[in-house]
């Protein structure tokens, strides 16, 4: 089962995911006695026109090492081989999760991650993003449950596969996917291939991440049962951000 631990004590349900104008349903596979890790709510200031179109001056690359200098390769039971060449990351095949996580000091909040990602082998997630949002956490999921969800975990404890941000995609093996994620303490905007395919509001929202990825905090990447290959991935500060709530 993609994503959810296979403990009998945990009972799952079904619900079915419609897409609106798409006109696509899937079938959402969802554990309701597998709780969310507790994070936090966020105390947003409200959308700024400034940062939406500001791009950050400086980027700082998290894959310019040839080595795992930069990362941490998570200890996750039956994990898959991870393996570095510059400008590339591989996250092999595990029995369920491979995960990695930076050990770089990074933003927090009002940040844009910019990254090509594509899923080598295998039908499930191939890019589970782990990202700080000021003090809570979410991941972001692209190919889970199957092959095709995306979506933001999690939203007042409903995962990728159940909230507002949920939708559905066909992803090709070995094909690369650009993947640009921007967190301001407004919202989370996610875009794939250049179209926006998240915009959420999370003023007063509870963020959270889900237990199985609690290794990859504060910023790591993961697969489910998957071979992922990520490449030219890049972080930089939003310029011109300002939010009143926080104080440096």
């Amino acid at each position: 089962m993609p994503f959810t631990p296979g403990l009998s004590k945990f009972a799952s349900h079904f619900r079915l995911l419609s897409y609106g104008l798409c006109g696509w349903a899937i079938l959402g596979i969802t554990q309701s006695g597998f709780a969310d890790s507790p994070d936090g709510t966020v105390q947003a200031a409200e959308r700024s026109e400034q940062t939406e179109g500001a791009d950050p001056k400086e980027w700082n690359d998290l894959l310019d090492k040839p080595s795992l200098k930069k990362w941490k390769v998570c200890d996750v039971a039956g994990g898959g081989e991870i393996t570095k060449k510059p400008g590339r990351l591989t996250l092999g095949t595990g029995v369920d999760l491979t995960a990695v996580r930076s050990l770089e000091k990074l933003p927090k909040i009002d940040y844009e991650v910019r990254l090509k990602a594509r899923r080598v082998s295998g039908s499930d997630f191939f890019v589970g993003l782990t990202f700080p949002v000021d003090k809570s956490h979410c991941t972001l999921i692209l190919g889970g449950w199957g092959g095709g969800v995306v979506g933001i975990s999690s939203l007042d404890g409903y995962d990728a596969s159940e909230n507002e941000t949920t939708s559905y995609r066909e992803f090709e093996n070995e094909r690369w996917y650009d993947v640009r994620l921007r967190v301001t303490s407004s919202r989370i905007t996610c875009f794939l291939d250049s179209k926006e395919l998240i915009d959420v509001p999370i003023r007063d929202k509870r963020l959270s991440i889900r237990r199985e990825v609690e290794v990859c905090k504060p910023f790591g990447l993961a697969s489910w049962v998957t071979t992922a290959e990520i490449k030219d991935m890049k972080i930089g500060r939003l310029p011109g951000v300002v939010d009143p709530a926080r104080k440096d």
